[in-house]
């Protein structure tokens, strides 16, 4: 009894999670600007991009809706359909202050995603009077070049008579001169060639200034950026969240609450959100993203909390969370005769594998097995005739070998059996299947994934195999 109200409690956390995720992310929308430091009225040029994720994105790209707040489009191109969706525009703002770029999909399935980018307005720069003849006492200025913080100029009477002692000479009606008594001081003092220089220098330091600003502006919005798309969209977070409740059930031994989580997994992190995200991108993205970088810290950080939890307690993630062992599993439950023999051949396979795919991503900085990936296709409906082919081979093997994919092919799995590995040498988890063992053998005929082996003392369990179902500790005579 006290174990059906604690699957109740659990169903109802994951219930109240999935509700509060409303977003499916089927793609990934990117506003690149050269610059956010603009002046009111220039003309920017502005990149959007739209990346799709595993899912499938229902609303088409055309219907994408852009706004310009504080501003308006000058000019549009048609979008640009390609690995990344790409259109370019031409924007403007109107007025000083904040300008955002707004990009607005409404997608059926997912509801309303708004991705944003914000720019620093300010006014025109002073324009400085041209200095080209300093020896000409007389200063002509245009209408449009005259300076925002100068005073209204002074026109010459054009009837009176020149001085010859005057060296000013008096302006036609026409010229629109300003004489150098009426101009105002400091643009008098710019004629010197020592406050010249000064200025130039306060115009040098003011641009580093604002330069680093716009610098640390972007770094800040990379940072967002990075965090929205890796660590806090849901499907990370359900991840997590699943990982952790699964490693409170196997350290309460409430066993029989994998079918649960497994259940979960697929039929939200795997049909619902398309499989995202790929439990074997959390290798390859190390290499595929800046180094140092933000979202290189963040899968180190995910690679490391995952790894933790493998050290200690086993591969939790392969056995109770990830959506494509949970497929496996459920389709390997028909009864049918077991290919057990070649087994034992096709384990080492897996380890070829993880070498290939750490070698092409360390050298290429891509992530080719990702694309390759079969369950995508399952998950989303979309694919190529090769991984469909892959993806039924796959589903075949399941009927009669016990999640072929994660045992044998796997290279994220097989690092997590390496960690796993490492543990027990470590002697931080237990191999040990009873202390007191009678050799009834029910442990090793229970074990699906055959990693429980004979030793002296009795059996053992083998931690680059075991998925933590606890079948075999659940069978022991000796454990009830």
């Amino acid at each position: 009894m006290r174990k059906l109200r604690f699957i109740i409690f659990t169903l109802l956390i994951l219930v109240v999670i999935f509700t509060f995720v409303k977003e499916t992310f089927a793609c990934d929308v990117t506003i690149i600007s050269d610059k956010i430091e603009v002046y009111v009225g220039e003309e920017i040029k502005v990149t959007i991009e739209r990346v799709k994720t595993h899912k499938t994105c229902v609303l088409p790209i055309e219907e994408t809706e852009i706004q310009v707040i504080n501003g308006e489009i000058v000019s549009e191109s048609e979008w640009v359909k390609s690995t990344k969706d790409s259109k370019e525009i031409v924007v403007k703002f109107n007025e000083h202050g904040v300008g955002i770029i707004k990009v607005i999909r409404d997608c059926p399935k997912g509801g309303l995603m708004v991705w944003t980018k914000e720019f620093n307005v300010s006014s025109l720069p002073t324009t400085q009077p041209s200095n080209s003849q300093p020896s000409n006492p007389t200063i002509s200025t245009s209408p449009d070049t005259t300076p925002n913080n100068s005073t209204p100029t002074t026109q010459s009477n054009p009837t009176t008579p020149t001085d010859p002692s005057n060296p000013i000479t008096p302006a036609s009606p026409s010229s629109n001169s300003t004489t150098l008594q009426n101009k105002p001081e400091n643009e008098l003092n710019s004629q010197d060639p020592i406050n010249q220089t000064e200025e130039i220098k306060n115009n040098i330091n003011n641009e580093t200034i604002n330069n680093s600003t716009s610098e640390n502006l972007n770094s800040k919005d990379n940072t967002l950026k990075a965090l929205e798309n890796y660590l806090f969209n849901p499907q990370t977070l359900l991840y997590i969240i699943l990982i952790i409740l699964s490693l409170i059930f196997v350290s309460l031994k409430f066993y029989k609450l994998r079918f649960f989580t497994l259940l979960f997994s697929l039929a939200i992190l795997g049909f619902y959100f398309g499989g995202c995200l790929c439990p074997v991108s959390y290798i390859g993205k190390l290499f595929s993203v800046q180094f140092l970088s933000v979202s290189f810290y963040i899968f180190l950080g995910l690679l490391v909390f995952i790894s933790i939890v493998t050290l200690f307690k086993g591969r939790v993630f392969c056995g109770w969370v990830c959506p494509h062992g949970a497929l496996q599993e459920f389709i390997y439950k028909v009864k049918t005769k077991r290919f057990e023999k070649i087994e034992k051949y096709l384990k080492y396979v897996k380890y070829f594998i993880l070498i290939v795919v750490l070698f092409l991503s360390f050298i290429y900085s891509q992530n080719y097995f990702c694309e390759i990936y079969p369950f995508k296709i399952l998950y989303n409906f979309s694919g190529t005739g090769f991984i469909l082919t892959f993806l039924i081979i796959i589903l075949f093997l399941s009927i009669f070998i016990y999640r072929p994919f994660c045992r044998f092919i796997c290279p994220f799995g097989t690092y997590l059996g390496l960690i796993g590995k490492l543990g027990e040498k470590l002697h931080l988890r237990k191999v040990d299947i009873t202390t007191s063992c009678i050799k009834c053998k029910k442990c090793s005929k229970e074990c699906n994934s055959n990693s429980i082996y004979e030793v002296d003392t009795g059996y053992k369990i083998d931690t680059k195999e075991c998925f933590i179902c606890g079948d075999c500790l659940t069978s022991c005579p000796k454990n009830k």
